[in-house]
């Protein structure tokens, strides 16, 4: 089976950027909606539909629902830097945010369940030198400074 993802790198829309070297990337909802049916197939197609969708405030909120709602899996709510593993369930997490840049935060949520659960990391997007692994889903990776709609 063949599958395809439609190249959402491409500048379309793009806003002002905060330097002359650094495009920035402004989604529109209706982008943010393809990209989501997109990371749902492509974690349909690896195999890695979890028992409960875990989502990364704030960013991860939105993809978070979405997911929950697609794959009928209850929604769990983290704050990346106060949970403590006790307050996630048992069993298979897909812990979900709209951008892996730095990587502070898959470490901070790594460094807690690493040894205690199973889980997938799920964005929309990545950077170039965001972390990467068997276990982390993406839709598309750009150097672009980032805008979704849910900042405005």
């Amino acid at each position: 089976m063949s599958y395809s993802i439609p190249d959402y790198n491409e500048k379309k829309g793009m806003a002002e950027s905060r330097s002359p070297s650094v495009n920035k990337r402004v989604y529109t909802w209706e982008e943010i909606g393809l990209m989501m049916h997109h990371l749902g197939d492509r974690l349909e197609l690896t195999g890695h539909i979890s028992d409960y969708i875990v989502g990364v405030t704030r960013g991860g909120l939105v993809p978070a629902v979405a997911l929950s709602n697609r794959f009928k899996k209850p929604l769990v709510v983290i704050d990346p830097f106060e949970f403590k593993v006790e307050d996630l369930p048992s069993g298979h997490l897909l812990i979900v945010d709209d951008v892996f840049d730095t990587g502070k935060v898959l470490k901070e949520i790594e460094g807690k369940i690493i040894k205690e659960r199973i889980y997938t990391l799920a964005a929309l997007v990545s950077k170039p030198w965001a972390p990467k692994g068997s276990n982390i889903v993406t839709v598309c990776e750009t150097t672009d400074w980032i805008c979704f709609p849910w900042e405005v």
